[in-house]
């Protein structure tokens, strides 16, 4: 059941990233303060309710915890919400997917698209989305440690050009103005991305090692 459950975030973010070219206006709500706010409270209160759960449970608490563990990675979708890239305008202004996706072909250098704008789609989705794909896996019952390391690099690869290119300016700005929309896609991608770490050391150690 909480395995379904985890997989709600991704969801989410795949469908607001299917339907933006028809359904435009699904930016404008989630890019209220208060959509900033809802996902700034699960980041911070779904490790607290798996911990507290598994000491209440404790008969499930390990694997309440490892849910703990996982909180991140389940929440990082919900990046693709938010801020992608701050945006020329009258005071602090970012744009979004649909920012990327109008840029995309509006000045095209590569055939009918903008390489670089379509880089920058690719690392965005990526660092958001797999940390929830890899917190599914490592949560089956069969996993290979080759695949886990191949998620983990291929998540901060893409996180660190992130990080370079966009996320710095937007915590900066999204701090500087207390907005969460600004700074909580750069929050959930890290997140996401340190959790993905701490699991990995524990799935690819050495074998004898206790």
């Amino acid at each position: 059941m909480i395995r379904k459950i985890m997989l709600i975030p991704l969801g989410l973010a795949l469908v607001y990233l299917f339907s933006n070219p028809f359904f435009g206006g699904l930016e404008y709500y989630f890019a209220q303060p208060w959509a900033g706010y809802v996902q700034l409270t699960l980041f911070i209160a779904l490790p607290v309710l798996f911990v507290t759960t598994g000491v209440i449970f404790r008969e499930h608490a390990q694997t309440l915890l490892r849910f703990a563990g996982l909180s991140s990675c389940i929440l990082a979708p919900l990046a693709v919400l938010n801020a992608w890239t701050l945006a020329p305008g009258p005071g602090v202004c970012y744009g979004g997917y649909g920012y990327f996706i109008h840029w995309l072909t509006k000045y095209p250098n590569f055939g009918p698209i903008n390489i670089e704008v379509l880089l920058g789609i690719i690392c965005v989705l990526v660092s958001s989305l797999v940390p929830a794909v890899f917190a599914a896996y490592v949560l089956s019952e069969h996993h290979r440690r080759i695949v886990i390391l191949a998620l983990l690099l291929l998540d901060v690869t893409c996180l660190v050009a992130v990080i370079i290119k966009l996320d710095i300016a937007l915590l900066l700005a999204g701090f500087s103005i207390d907005d969460p929309i600004y700074y909580m896609g750069p929050v959930l991608r890290i997140g996401g991305a340190i959790s993905m770490t701490a699991e990995a050391c524990l799935k690819i150690k050495p074998k004898g090692i206790p």
